[in-house]
């Protein structure tokens, strides 16, 4: 098996809080509307670090991987696996589907994995010739984003709101997130090799 290039690409992401504003602002017992756009930034900042630390997509993400055959590890490496929306293939040019009868991927697990391919189609020997588009993700709408992370997130946003600028000797563990919030996201943690 040779070493190939893989690369990944966003296509899809939904708009949409994962912790909503009224929400967060009653967590902080703020009732006026003056920081709504600060809290606002806070809790989409708050997003994408508990995303960083966890190795996971907390809402659902579409990623499209690009690689350059079929032989090698199918491995679909972005964290919190959904579903296997489609397998194409370069031929003269054009991506052509794959028939979802000539492959399976494995369910359950933390990463996506083809774990079986079925008439092999010959492929235009070219670079990105296989695209294999998924999704990975809690949820689409914050809705089954487990309670742990939305509190994790509600929790860094109190403790960033509370001291805003330096903040020199404050109980934050390595992430940058508080520890008891850091510790809520830990169980979610996908450690990677």
């Amino acid at each position: 098996m040779r070493n190939v290039n893989s690369r990944y690409v966003v296509t899809n992401k939904p708009d949409c809080d994962v912790v909503p504003l009224s929400d967060m602002k009653l967590y902080l017992k703020v009732s006026t509307n003056s920081d709504d756009i600060l809290i606002k930034s806070l809790l989409d900042s708050a997003v994408i670090l508990a995303e960083k630390f966890m190795n996971r997509d907390i809402l659902t993400t579409t990623y499209q991987n690009y690689r350059d055959s079929f032989y090698q590890d199918l491995t679909l490496t972005r964290g919190g696996f959904q579903s296997l929306v489609s397998i194409e293939y370069l031929k003269d040019g054009v991506y052509q589907s794959m028939a979802v009868d000539d492959y399976k991927a494995s369910i359950g697990g933390v990463y996506g994995e083809i774990c079986n391919l079925y008439n092999i189609p010959t492929i235009d020997c070219d670079c990105n010739a296989v695209r294999i588009t998924f999704k990975t993700g809690f949820s689409d709408d914050g809705v089954d984003v487990p309670e742990a992370i939305k509190t994790a997130i509600k929790s860094y946003v109190a403790f960033m709101y509370e001291n805003r600028g330096d903040c020199g000797g404050c109980a934050t563990g390595k992430s940058g997130f508080p520890v008891q919030a850091e510790a809520l996201l830990s169980s979610y943690k996908i450690i990677k090799t």
